[in-house]
């Protein structure tokens, strides 16, 4: 038998662990080196976020079930991979003022290397005539939690799959349903992510997903340089459009410095996929999408 499954979470049968610790020598056949972690975390802003890392060998990551199936950080050997906010995250949700009349709350509780910002909306924060917050920045997929979620191990493949459920909805409302799975092979420096956005509702429902990458140190220095194929490269207002013949290269940091907003269409397949490569200053390191 080559998959090995295990319910971690699942609302509707009352099934949950706090925590949980699965290794190769808990499935005969496996490849040696990986590993499994579900833990509950304790203190501070983190206080009941549960957090599952998947570690392959070469290759370790934190997904949080509690905020979205956010990616946190990742780590490379001694690596890490990530930035800093200027918080203690991860965040619970219910510490994330969402209803904040500035409709910037959602920054409270921001600090993952992959955020996702949705369902029903995903921009900058939207209000009634009255001044009320109709939609909150980026949404609230990133704040609500996984109502199911299991961990599998494919022998045959090598893998490693995490795959979360996670509903967004209301009253009268849209009834959306984001199924994220992340695999991962042993001993592999790569990552696959792939999320599909189901409508619960007997009604169309407009969808809008973004997808918040954030990195900062070692990758982000001065130096480092983004690489992509270019169609059209648009700045977002005079400010982004400044220093558009070194816009690849990342500058030294600069206290108070307004940020700078570059819109690019990519070239890409038939299939519409794509690459982008962050490489640090050293030419030795990188992240490619």
């Amino acid at each position: 038998m080559p998959r090995h499954d295990w319910i971690l979470t699942d609302v509707d049968c009352g099934i949950h662990h706090s925590s949980l610790l699965l290794s190769a020598a808990d499935v005969p056949g496996s490849p040696a080196g990986w590993s499994m972690c579900k833990t509950t975390l304790q203190g501070g802003l983190r206080q009941g976020v549960e957090a599952v890392d998947l570690a392959n060998g070469l290759l370790r990551v934190r997904v949080l079930p509690t905020r979205g199936m956010g990616l946190w950080k990742a780590w490379l050997g001694d690596m890490e991979l990530g930035w800093q906010a200027p918080l203690r995250g991860p965040v619970h949700p219910a510490l994330v003022p969402l209803d904040e009349a500035s409709g910037v709350g959602w920054l409270s509780g921001f600090d993952e290397l992959l955020c996702r910002c949705g369902l029903e909306w995903n921009g900058a924060p939207e209000f009634h005539a009255d001044g009320r917050v109709k939609h909150t920045l980026h949404g609230r997929i990133a704040n609500l939690p996984a109502h199911r979620l299991h961990f599998s191990v494919d022998t045959d493949a090598r893998s490693l799959g995490l795959c979360g459920e996670v509903d967004e909805g209301r009253l009268f409302g849209p009834r959306l349903r984001l199924t994220s799975t992340v695999t991962t092979v042993v001993d592999s420096p790569t990552l696959l992510i792939e999320d599909c956005v189901a409508n619960l509702s007997s009604r169309p429902s407009d969808l809008q997903l973004l997808y918040h990458i954030n990195l900062g140190r070692p990758l982000v220095t001065p130096g480092a340089r983004l690489f992509a194929p270019l169609r059209r490269l648009i700045p977002k207002d005079e400010h982004s459009a400044r220093d558009l013949a070194t816009w690849q290269e990342y500058p030294a940091e600069q206290a108070g410095c307004q940020e700078t907003v570059l819109f690019l269409e990519l070239a890409a397949d038939g299939r519409g996929r794509t690459s982008v490569l962050l490489q640090a200053a050293d030419e030795r390191h990188g992240l490619l999408l």
